[in-house]
């Protein structure tokens, strides 16, 4: 019993497992494995485009994949026939073995245990009559104790295991047993244990019976007991086994202090005692399951004196681990260190015991180097893993664990995903240990690291240095020549490594370009041609190492596309060109020959974006100008050219022809119009009776020259321009392809052309009569005298090629040639309009037809043809502007209804969005709907404006101040209000809308006044204002007025409480006085508050304050005389007491009362006088007369009649100064 093993805490992965703290940040380490093989094998082929264009990417072996994964799978599936059949066998021979040992040995085993059960009971009953005999003697009785302590724990133990399996048999049945399991029950052990302490402290064998006495304690789950007693073994000098059980003070965190060697003046019970160090463990292993660190740190400290002890390196292992749970990080390394170096040392020396924790303790070497937060403040430290392990281990690289550890660290890097400190980790290991037997599978982690961090690039470089760094000949291949075992393994890696570094980069190349379709960001087609490069450079190395290798041809051919994906296009070529003109095959010479013209497409659009030189145009009227002379052609230029005409020299498929073509164009951008035209004429030729299409192309862009040749300045040349125009149209509708049923199309654009040119000279000559009438010139049209020119040939003129051919309308029947505007030149057009609707000159052809009626002023028939352009084009770039012609006439001529009409449509169809004049149709509308009271939808006008006009806040806001007068017009207060707040929201911040804004408030100021809201009135007053002095604007102006208005009501609000304000006089002098000059200092101070309103220069409202500020002394003096007239009732009482006395006094002391408040009342009468008067100047100065200066006239005429006579109906005016 006393060998028995720590039961409560199994070292290795359990304890540690135990050990791990509650809400840790620190997860279990597990592996993250991609997929790789899926990336590897994508074969996605991508469109080209402008950024990575060129044909599709060629799928890699699709067929050997194929292949291959079909043998795979045909491999796994007789591996795993082959096992499930070995290990049926194997089991049903274990299964049977198993049976016949059974069948021998069970049965006398039976027995054994039952003779032994029977033996222990005799002696537990021989040993128990003993102590009862002897219950005392110090020599026999400790020995009787200890021994018949042990038979009950073995019968106890015995009796637990019996009904353990017995509960286990019950909860297997169909009725389990709901009651608690069993429990193990050493109490009679523990007492007998505890009496021998009692009755024989100096027993000899003392130490084994406190060791037996905790182990018992703790199998019952007895933990500070257990501790207790064990602590009595191991510091007897502190702890007695049977006192109460002592906490150790250590539930404390010890975090950010030292740690206290709380047990480091310990005495054991037995100073050689065998037991102390499972005892410091076993008291180590409670305080660490109760999380008292820092007492768990002392126990395990203890074992360390007994080196050789079982339990040296398992006390060494979980004082580590109390480091590491307490965040001393270094600590724990310390420990986990010595851990590994201890059985290191074991294994040298051929012994196995303490090895069994060194993986773990490796493994947690690299846990405690890689944690973030060393220094507890919750932050990631600056310090890497890395970082912290080269400092530790400087100089020790040599010992054996060292690199393991650095590789254990890359490990655990790269299983949690960290793959770029794991491949930091992993080139320090190379870096520190190069020709290390494991250095190629160190290097293969790094590949497989860049693929997962998806940094295929830098993976495909590692992978290429995998195959070259350990391959034969290399300097690791010599220093490991003697280790077969590493070689083979390096060899399997290097044969695979090139090739599938080629392919897999390809592959992921060709999946990032099918990843990113679309409108790929400029970091996605880096990261796609970086992957492109890299592959090239492998399949580069791979033809340089394997020339001869049957897939060279194929490999070429990958390299060539690499290449031109990657942007290297001028390598690309030379690839091309090789696969294409290659001997050894023809499989890829069409694709060859086809991406080669895709690159000189490419460099010719890079050179072309790096400015090096202007690619021209293909040519039109819009960008060619005649005459027309060829431009020099770049090299570049040249050499696509040539390639298509190789291509098309020695291939045939079906991108012959449009290459064709494809050259023809490019003569044409450099203007080569000989050259250009004999290769169209030529493609004409040749398709216009099979490929039809490519014929009306080609003599498309034939037709195109021509028409540039037209656009020549001098009249005489553009006329036999339009003349070889119109012949090469001739040739085309007598060419098959103008026989062929699919021409109408092309018959019908040569019509147009002619009807075009019919539309442009009577254009021409339509502007021609206006420049002759503004100019007072006569000049003629100018006509081709070298062959029928294009006038002669449509107008049926002089030179036309057959005059016999009547007269084409607007031609010579109407007079030739001529230059005057006349009815006939629109009458002209409207035909040309009536006999095709559909041509696409219709719009323009109406349009000047209108404005050759406008010139005319025949403007009624000008706002017909606009309306009918409106009506029957209303998609033309025309239609806009007619319908605002139209609306324009019809206001000219106070047609208002079709006027309001048309401006409303400009203003509300959404095809009107953008119309340059939809403001002013909004606008307009808007007025002429206020004007014929159609409040309603005025106001929908004004707002619309409102909206066009967002970017001139005062334009705006005003317009929405017209919306929102139009509701005030309508008398719907409710939309009313709901506008002006809504205009306050909209324009509160915006500086050129400030009267606006300011009126906007008067208005809801005057809303309220109606709803005799008292409160909401002065409060809406306030804010007119407010807002008028917080935007700081002019004086002088309609919202200066409305703030004047705002600031006069406020303060008459005062006034009136001035007026409703008693003034009570006594008998008492001191406090008529006092009363008096209290009233006069308020009356100043109201007067002088009417002076703030003079700040706006608001004539009516100024005057209005002057008024009010002669009416406040008028109130005072008012006040006076009522005080005069009615003495207080203390003056009334000793007029009584004085009459009574002396009937000769009667009346004495009222009229001495009044005299003394009549004596007040004179000057203050002066002063309202003095400032009518003044309201009387000022309004003579603004030159203005009101109902406010008529009041203050005529309150001064009831004072001073002679001199201010009344006067009725004066002019009341509004001005402002």
């Amino acid at each position: 019993m006393s060998n028995t093993s720590i039961s409560g805490q199994p070292a290795g992965q359990g304890a540690v497992a135990k050990g791990r703290r509650m809400g840790s940040s620190r997860k279990r380490l597990g592996a993250v494995v991609l997929a790789w093989a899926t990336l590897a094998s994508a074969t996605l082929a991508v469109p080209g485009g402008t950024s990575l264009a060129g044909p599709p990417a060629r799928p890699i072996d699709p067929k050997q994949l194929e292949e291959f994964a079909q043998d795979a799978a045909r491999y796994a599936e007789a591996v795993k026939g082959y096992r499930e059949a070995a290990s049926a066998v194997i089991q049903q021979t274990h299964q049977r073995r198993m049976a016949q040992i059974r069948g021998k040995y069970e049965p006398q085993i039976a027995l054994n245990e039952q003779e032994e059960k029977q033996r222990r009971m005799d002696a537990i009953a021989m040993f128990e009559a003993f102590l009862r005999k002897y219950p005392s003697d110090k020599r026999w009785t400790p020995d009787a104790m200890f021994r018949l302590a042990e038979l009950y724990y073995e019968k106890s133990s015995e009796e637990f295991l019996t009904a353990t399996e017995a509960y286990q048999k019950a909860l297997d049945s169909s009725t389990p047993p709901t009651d608690a399991p069993p429990l193990a029950n050493y109490s009679r052990t523990i007492d007998l244990y505890r009496r021998m302490l009692v009755d024989f402290p100096n027993y000899r064998l003392l130490d084994a019976a406190y060791y037996l006495l905790g182990f018992c304690h703790s199998e019952m789950g007895q933990e500070p007991e257990a501790k207790q007693v064990l602590l009595a073994l191991t510091c007897a000098n502190k702890f007695r086994p049977l006192d109460p059980p002592t906490p150790v003070a250590d539930s404390e965190s010890s975090a950010g202090r030292p740690l206290e060697d709380i047990y480091a003046d310990c005495k054991p019970v037995r100073a050689d005692s065998k037991f102390l160090p499972e005892g410091w463990t076993r008291v180590g292993e409670i305080h660490f399951d109760n999380g008292e660190l820092e007492g768990a740190v002392s126990a395990y400290s203890r074992v360390l004196a007994f080196k050789d002890s079982n339990y040296y390196d398992k006390a060494l292992y979980k004082l580590a681990w109390s480091y590491y749970r307490d965040n001393r990080f270094q600590k724990a390394i310390e420990s986990f260190d010595e851990l590994v170096k201890f059985a290191d040392v074991k294994k040298a020396k051929g012994e196995t015991f303490g090895s069994d924790l060194r993986p773990e303790a490796v493994q947690y070497l690299a846990i405690s180097f890689s944690e973030p937060d060393w220094d507890g403040d919750t932050l990631p430290d600056p310090e890497t893993g890395l970082q912290r392990a080269r400092k530790y281990y400087k100089g020790r690289e040599t010992e054996p664990h060292v690199r393991e550890v650095y590789q254990r660290l890359g490990d655990m890097y790269f299983d949690t995903t960290k793959y770029v400190e794991a491949i930091e980790v992993f080139k320090t290991v190379l870096e520190l240990w190069p020709y290390s037997p494991e250095a190629p599978q160190v290097q293969d982690k790094i590949v497989r690291a860049y693929e997962r961090d998806r940094n295929l690039v830098a993976a495909a470089k590692e992978r290429e240095a995998l195959g070259r760094n350990y391959s034969k000949g290399s300097a690791w291949y010599e220093q490991n020549k003697d280790n077969p075992d590493a070689l083979a393994a390096a060899q399997q890696l290097s044969e695979d490594a090139l090739l599938s570094a080629a392919t897999g980069v390809h592959a992921a190349a060709q999946a990032c370009k099918g990843q990113i379709q679309g409108t790929p960001t400029q970091a996605d087609l880096d990261n796609c041609r970086q992957m492109y490069a890299a592959a090239a450079d492998l399949y580069e190395k791979y033809l340089q190492v394997y020339p001869d290798s049957k897939r060279a041809y194929e490999f070429s051919a990958y390299y060539a596309d690499a290449l031109y994906y990657s942007g290297q296009l001028e390598r690309a070529v030379n690839a091309y060109t090789l696969v294409r003109d290659s001997e050894q095959d023809n499989k890829y010479q069409e694709d060859a020959a086809f991406r080669i013209i895709k690159s000189y497409e490419e460099l010719m659009d890079r050179m072309t974006k790096a400015g090096q030189y202007e690619t021209p145009p293909i040519p039109d009227e819009t960008n060619t100008k005649a005459p027309v002379s060829p431009l020099p052609m770049s090299e570049a230029v040249q050499k696509y050219v040539s390639a298509i005409d190789w291509y098309t020299n020695n291939l045939q498929t079906e991108k012959v022809d449009e290459l064709k073509y494809a050259a023809a164009v490019e003569l044409l951008r450099y203007r080569n119009w000989p050259e250009a035209r004999g290769r169209l004429t030529q493609i004409a030729k040749q398709f216009c009776g099979t490929k039809s299409e490519l014929g009306f192309k080609a003599y498309d862009a034939i037709l195109k020259t021509y028409f540039i040749d037209y656009g020549v300045e001098d009249e005489k040349q553009k006329d036999c321009a339009l003349g070889r125009l119109l012949q090469v149209a001739d040739d085309f509708v007598e060419s098959p392809c103008g026989r062929d049923p699919s021409a109408k199309e092309y018959l019908t654009r040569i019509d147009q052309i002619r009807r075009s040119v019919k539309s442009k000279v009577i254009a021409d000559r339509v502007k021609l009569a206006i420049d002759n009438e503004e100019q007072g010139t006569d000049r003629k049209l100018t006509m081709c005298e070298e062959g029928a020119g294009g006038i002669a040939l449509v107008t049926g003129g002089p030179g036309a090629a057959d005059p016999g051919k009547p007269a084409a309308a607007g031609g010579a029947g109407r007079g030739g040639v001529s230059t005057e505007i006349d009815v006939g030149l629109a009458l002209d057009l409207i035909e040309l309009v009536n006999g095709d609707p559909k041509d696409q000159d219709a719009p323009t052809n109406l349009n000047n037809a209108c404005v050759i009626y406008e010139r005319l002023y025949q403007f009624n028939e000008a706002t017909k043809c606009y309306e009918r352009l409106a009506r029957d084009y209303p998609d033309s770039a025309l239609a806009r502007d007619a319908v605002w012609n139209a609306a324009r006439n019809h206001r000219r001529f106070f047609n208002f209804d079709q006027a309001v009409g048309y401006y409303v449509k400009i203003a509300q169809d959404p095809k009107f969005a953008d119309f340059e004049h939809r403001k002013d149709a909004l606008g307009i509308a808007a007025q002429l709907l206020d004007n014929d009271q159609q409040y309603d939808r005025a106001a929908t006008m004004y707002l619309k404006f409102a909206d066009t006009a967002a970017e001139k806040p005062g334009d705006a806001a005003q317009a929405y101040s017209f919306a929102c007068n139009a509701y005030r017009k309508l008398k719907d207060t409710s939309r009313h209000q709901k506008c002006l707040s809504n205009l306050l929201k909209r324009f509160k911040g915006e500086a050129e809308a400030g009267d606006y804004v300011v009126n906007a408030y008067m208005d809801l100021a005057v809303i309220a006044e109606q709803g005799k809201d008292r409160r909401a009135t002065l409060d809406a007053y306030k804010k007119v204002r407010d807002e008028f002095q917080a935007r700081g604007l002019a004086p002088a102006t309609p919202a200066a007025a409305a703030a004047a208005k705002a600031e006069f009501l406020l303060l008459e609000e005062k006034f009136k409480a001035f007026q409703a304000k008693k003034l009570v006089f006594s008998s008492k002098p001191e406090q008529v006085k006092k009363a008096f000059d209290t009233f006069t200092q308020e009356a100043k101070e109201l007067r002088d508050e009417y002076e703030k309103v003079w700040a706006y220069k608001d004539a009516n409202w100024t005057l209005a304050s002057f008024l009010r500020r002669g009416d406040v002394f008028y109130e005072f003096a008012q006040k006076l005389i009522f005080q005069a007239e009615n003495p207080p009732a203390d003056v009334k009482s000793l007029e009584k007491k004085v009459c009574k006395s002396n009937p000769d006094d009667c009346g004495m002391v009222e009229t001495q009362y009044k005299d003394a408040v009549f004596q007040f009342v004179t000057p203050i009468e002066d002063e309202a006088k003095t400032q009518w008067r003044s309201t009387l100047d000022r309004a003579s100065q603004l030159g203005v007369t009101n109902q406010y200066v008529k009041k203050a006239r005529e309150n001064l005429s009831k004072y001073l009649p002679d001199e201010f006579p009344f006067v009725k109906d004066e002019r009341i005016g509004l001005e402002y100064p």
